[in-house]
C-alpha cells in the first residue's frame, strides 16, 4: 500500500498500540515496586503462611467480591494519586494541552489497575503504609507516562523505513522500464511514482507492517515485548515469529538497522535522516530504561529485507 500517503494514520495507530502496551505492562511493574516496600516485608512477617512475592497467584474472582464494598476507598485513593500527579505536572514545562493529555492518560491507566493491586493498596492501609504505597503508584504512573514519548521517535523511524521500503520497490519496477542512470530522478517524479504504485496494486505487490503488543501467555510477569515488523511481502505469522526468535536465541541477528543505514550505498535512501532518528530513539530508550533492539533479515533475498524492531520495558 502507499503507506507514505497515509502517514498520519500510521503514526496515530502506532501511538495507540504502544500506549496500550504500556498500559498492560504497568500492573507488572507496579506489583514489582510494591513488592519492594516495607509494607510487603511487614505483611510477610505477620502472614508466614500467606507470603506475597513474585510467584504469588491471586484468585481474581474472589478479589472482585472482596473489593465490591471498597469502591469508595478506591475512588478516594484515585483522587489522591491524581492530585499528586497533577502537582508533578504543574512543576513541569508542559503546556495546558499537554498536561490535559497526560492527565487523561493517567486516568486511563488507573482505571485499568488490576484487582490484586487494589487489594494490596487497601491492605497497606491496615499496616499504616498506605502513604508509601500510594507514592509508589504515583511515581510508577509518572514513569510510564514519560515512556509514551517513545512513540514520537518510533513513529518517525517507522515512516523513514516505510519510505525506504517503498522507494526500494518502486526502483525495482523502474529498472525494468528505464535507464538505470536515471533512476534517482524518476523515483522523485510524482506522476511516475503514482503509475508504479498502480502497477504494484494490480500485482498485489505490497509492503506490510505489523504490530505485536501481547504474549499468548498472559500470566503476571510474562516477558512481553512490543514488536514492529516491516516486510515486503505477506508472511505466515507463526513462521515469521519462529524464524525471528530462532535467530535471536542463536545470536544470529543479521544486521541491525544502524548497520543497514551505514552500509547502504543507495542514493534513494536518506541514510543521514535514518541514523538521526535512530540516535534519538536509542538515547530516549536508554533514558527511559527501555531495551531497544533491531533485526534486519539477511535471508530474504528480495528488493527490501524484513526489519523487526522490539522494545522491552525494564
Amino acid at each position: 500500500a502507499n503507506f507514505v500517503s497515509n502517514r498520519s494514520e500510521i503514526i496515530d495507530l502506532n501511538k495507540l498500540l504502544f500506549s496500550e502496551f504500556l498500559y498492560q505492562k504497568f500492573n507488572d511493574h507496579l506489583f514489582n515496586k510494591i513488592l519492594n516496600t516495607q509494607f510487603i516485608t511487614n505483611w510477610n512477617r505477620k502472614n508466614p503462611t500467606k507470603i506475597i512475592d513474585e510467584k504469588t497467584k491471586f484468585n481474581d474472582s474472589l478479589l472482585k467480591k472482596t473489593l465490591l464494598s471498597k469502591e469508595n476507598e478506591k475512588r478516594k485513593y484515585i483522587k489522591n494519586i491524581l492530585n499528586d500527579f497533577l502537582v508533578h505536572l504543574n512543576k513541569s514545562h508542559f503546556n495546558s494541552n499537554e498536561k490535559n493529555i497526560k492527565l487523561s492518560m493517567a486516568k486511563n491507566i488507573l482505571s485499568n489497575i488490576k484487582n490484586f493491586i487494589w487489594y494490596l493498596i487497601l491492605q497497606s492501609e491496615k499496616f499504616k503504609e498506605i502513604d508509601i504505597v500510594l507514592n509508589v503508584v504515583t511515581n510508577t504512573l509518572s514513569e510510564f507516562i514519560e515512556k509514551i514519548k517513545i512513540t514520537e521517535y518510533l513513529s518517525l523511524i517507522i515512516m523513514e523505513i516505510i519510505n525506504y521500503a517503498e522507494n526500494s520497490k518502486i526502483k525495482k519496477y523502474l529498472k525494468l522500464k528505464y535507464r538505470k542512470d536515471k533512476i534517482y530522478d524518476l523515483i522523485m517524479n510524482e506522476d511516475i511514482r503514482k503509475n508504479i504504485q498502480d502497477d504494484m496494486k494490480l500485482k498485489n505487490d505490497f509492503i506490510y507492517i505489523s504490530w505485536k503488543i501481547r504474549n499468548n501467555n498472559v500470566s503476571l510477569g510474562t516477558d512481553n515485548k512490543f514488536k514492529v515488523i516491516i516486510m515486503n511481502k505477506e508472511y505466515d505469522y507463526r513462521t515469521l515469529k519462529n524464524d525471528i526468535e530462532n535467530k535471536y536465541r542463536t545470536n544470529i541477528r543479521g544486521k541491525s538497522l544502524i548497520d543497514l543505514y551505514k552500509e547502504s550505498e543507495d542514493n534513494t535512501i536518506n541514510n543521514e535522516l535514518g541514523l538521526y532518528y535512530l540516535s534519538y530513539l536509542n538515547e530516549a530508550c536508554k533514558d527511559l530504561n527501555i531495551k531497544f533492539e533491531s533485526y534486519v533479515s539477511q535471508n530474504i533475498i528480495e528488493d527490501f529485507p524484513l526489519i523487526s524492531l522490539s522494545f522491552k520495558i525494564r
